[in-house]
């Protein structure tokens, strides 16, 4: 088994290769220098390393981003997929997509399931459901929807945890509620879709949903820090006003199995004192 992650974050693709390669090793890699300019390149290394599955999150993973950038949001989330799953397709190999929760309007009564209505509100969850629909063509194809992503260098724990050791003010939304995923349950599950052929879509979330504000305090507490947290409502900034504030996750699978997203935040709180691993 040979998974090849592309990503245009390098500390998520490498943090994501090494949470798998610690539950079955040698089965992910995440090559240097992923460049979404040269997409063409990537098509002829796919052709040659002929992986078992390729793994692909899209280039732009915001939404204040997405609604700035909208063409170039449509093109690396978009159309770039629709390469890559071309190039999969006639190679007989498995596709995996990371998607997000954007796809929905956030106007639900009750916890999103796969099964859902998909309607996104803003540019980057739009370019998203695009791509959703062009791997859905695909029967060799993985659709995961993840929660908030944490456990990696340049997350937002480790945002929040740097401003805090610095003594900065934290400027955090309060009123966005969804679900948190800690990188190494994200690992876990899609190392079991793709080994297990479990092709479809997913959602894949710790228990408990949370505002970014719950969690911010909940790390600075762990973490036995202080600094000025601001509260800030999705209305009073650019970066979370086109973000819908309802997105809790449910799911109809039983083969996923979810811990708290507590436990799983105290368990990488652990390996961020044991290990000393500050970034800036």
């Amino acid at each position: 088994m040979r998974i090849l992650i592309l990503d245009n974050n390098e500390s998520f693709a490498y943090s994501l290769e090494k949470a798998l390669n610690e539950i079955e090793p040698n089965v992910a890699l995440a090559p240097n220098g992923f460049n979404l300019d040269h997409i063409d390149d990537w098509l002829t290394y796919i052709e040659r390393l002929k992986p078992d599955c390729v793994i692909y999150r899209g280039g732009i993973r915001s939404v204040h981003k997405g609604q700035k950038e909208k063409e170039l949001t449509e093109l690396y989330n978009t159309l770039y997929t629709a390469k890559l799953l071309e190039v999969c397709k006639n190679n007989d190999l498995g596709f995996m997509f990371i998607s997000s929760n954007q796809v929905f309007d956030g106007k639900s009564n009750h916890n999103y399931r796969e099964t859902d209505l998909a309607h996104p509100i803003n540019n980057y969850g739009k370019s998203m459901l695009k791509a959703e629909n062009v791997v859905k063509t695909y029967e060799k194809g993985y659709i995961v929807r993840p929660g908030w992503i944490f456990g990696y260098p340049s997350d937002e724990v480790n945002k929040y945890i740097n401003k805090a050791v610095n003594n900065h003010p934290i400027n955090v939304n309060c009123n966005i509620l969804a679900n948190a995923i800690y990188l190494n349950d994200f690992a876990y599950r899609i190392l079991y879709l793709i080994l297990n052929n479990k092709y479809g879509i997913y959602h894949i979330y710790n228990n408990n949903a949370v505002t970014k504000a719950k969690m911010c305090d909940y790390v600075l507490k762990e973490m036995n820090l202080k600094t000025v947290v601001n509260d800030v409502d999705s209305s009073e900034t650019l970066e979370y006003q086109y973000n819908p504030e309802f997105l809790v996750m449910d799911t109809n699978h039983d083969v996923i199995v979810n811990r708290d997203w507590q436990a799983a935040m105290d368990e990488y709180i652990y390996k961020l004192k044991v290990n000393n691993m500050f970034y800036q």
